[in-house]
């Protein structure tokens, strides 16, 4: 029988993603000893409590292997563009050092094949999670059935509270105007950022999440709910653009390498707005696993509440 998950190291803890991942796994305390890999180049701060490991900025696979030796679990929440090449990396230097789960950074939507075809860097994913698979078969080839490394994937979609805050989900609250791709009519799951890094921990809580795909959701929202939701709660009418997918789509191919954020928001927001080609796993509910957040303890949020906070928080700035 394995192990409970209790050496926990994070990679990437004063990112965006990283510090909230760190929050819920302290407020599990004292469930996970926790230590975080540093880049020898960082200036980010941490309490003198946490364990901290300095790394250098290229990732070394034989630091990487001394770093991760005796931990129970890694976490990768790397911020900007991790390369598949450099999380391959981290899986191999996980399997060498004895770990026993990873959790890679492909945190958003579901990197499905189908999604992939529309967004670059879910493509780049889909390699990651193929060496993942081929690590998992390894594992079970040797007959190490009740331990050896195992991963989890979770997609708990795009992160809702901050994407409306920062305006990457093309709503700007502040100035209550919103782009609207598509008809608007297109219903995608999402999670708020707090709620997203709950499911990181809670992971670790049952071994049915071992070598899984996760989905989990705050809600379900179309862009025409959330403007009606806004509409409502600022009691004005929004301004209000309308983009074309497609017209987006090639937009968003003939963006330059310098233009990558750009591209990849575009790319995604048609992901979100797209209203012909079927279901590209932006429903988590019409996957075949369904959502697990009752599996894992997380509660649905109520969007009204949500977006209230939003507005608040982002009046005031």
């Amino acid at each position: 029988m394995a192990q409970p998950v209790k050496n926990v190291m994070l990679v990437g803890a004063s990112g965006l993603f990283g510090a909230h991942v760190l929050h819920a796994l302290q407020s599990h305390s004292p469930q996970f000893t926790i230590t975080a890999l540093t880049r020898s180049s960082s200036t980010a701060s941490f309490p003198a409590s946490l364990n901290t490991i300095p790394i250098e900025d290229t990732y070394p696979l034989p630091d990487l292997i001394a770093a991760f030796t005796g931990q129970d679990a890694v976490i990768l929440t790397l911020p900007g563009r991790p390369t598949s090449e450099l999380q391959i990396r981290m899986i191999d230097a996980a399997v060498a050092a004895g770990v026993r789960r990873f959790v890679p950074s492909m945190f958003g939507n579901n990197t499905s094949r189908e999604a992939g075809e529309m967004v670059g860097l879910y493509a780049d994913e889909n390699l990651v999670r193929e060496h993942l698979r081929r690590k998992s078969r390894e594992r079970h080839a040797k007959g190490l059935e009740g331990g050896g490394f195992t991963y989890t994937i979770l997609h708990p979609g795009q992160f809702f509270d901050w994407g409306l805050e920062s305006g990457w989900l093309s709503f700007d609250v502040k100035g209550k105007k919103a782009v609207v791709y598509g008809s608007g009519e297109r219903r995608w799951s999402t999670s708020t950022i707090g709620t997203a890094a709950e499911a990181v921990v809670r992971c670790f809580e049952t071994k049915e999440a071992r070598d899984r795909e996760l989905r989990v959701a705050s809600f379900t929202v179309s862009q025409n709910e959330l403007l009606g939701v806004f509409e409502r709660l600022t009691g004005e009418n929004w301004e209000v653009g309308k983009v074309d997918c497609a017209e987006a789509r090639k937009r968003a191919r003939e963006m330059a390498e310098g233009e990558y954020w750009d591209r990849l928001k575009m790319e995604i927001m048609v992901l979100l707005g797209e209203d012909e080609g079927g279901d590209r796993g932006q429903e988590f509910e019409r996957d075949s696993d369904g959502l697990w957040n009752e599996r894992l303890g997380l509660p649905r949020e109520n969007l009204t509440e949500v977006l209230e906070r939003v507005v608040k928080k982002t009046m005031i700035q």
